[in-house]
């Protein structure tokens, strides 16, 4: 085990110095940037500007909640006018009871003493 410990010292090492060279050319430069921007911001944001804008935003999205809700209400409508209603309900019959049958052709049909009726 000790041994392939001294083999992998060499990588790791090689590695390591690889990673170092890395992070100094990248986050350096980035945190030299970022320090730089806020500097700028301090010195020259418009804060009239920002909250102009923060306002905008809020309206924005205040519209957005009110249109999607439009379009659920108008979702729901159009679902609910799909429904197929009952021959019963169109026509005013209640078919819960036995004088009325429905024909094929006539639609809901009355029948009376054994004659039948078409309303």
């Amino acid at each position: 085990m000790i041994g392939l410990a001294h083999k992998l010292k060499g990588p790791m090492v090689s590695q390591s110095m690889h990673y170092k060279k890395y992070f100094a050319e990248v986050l350096v430069p980035t945190a030299n940037i970022v320090r730089e921007a806020g500097t700028v911001l301090d010195e020259q944001v418009d804060i009239t500007f920002g909250e102009g804008i923060i306002a905008f935003d809020d309206a924005c999205k205040m519209m957005e909640r009110m249109l999607m809700q439009d379009d659920d209400a108008l979702v729901t409508a159009y679902r609910n006018s799909q429904v197929r209603p009952t021959l019963s309900f169109v026509c005013g019959y209640d078919f819960g009871h036995d004088d009325y049958r429905i024909d094929k052709y006539q639609g809901p049909v009355r029948r009376t003493q054994g004659i039948i009726f078409a309303p």
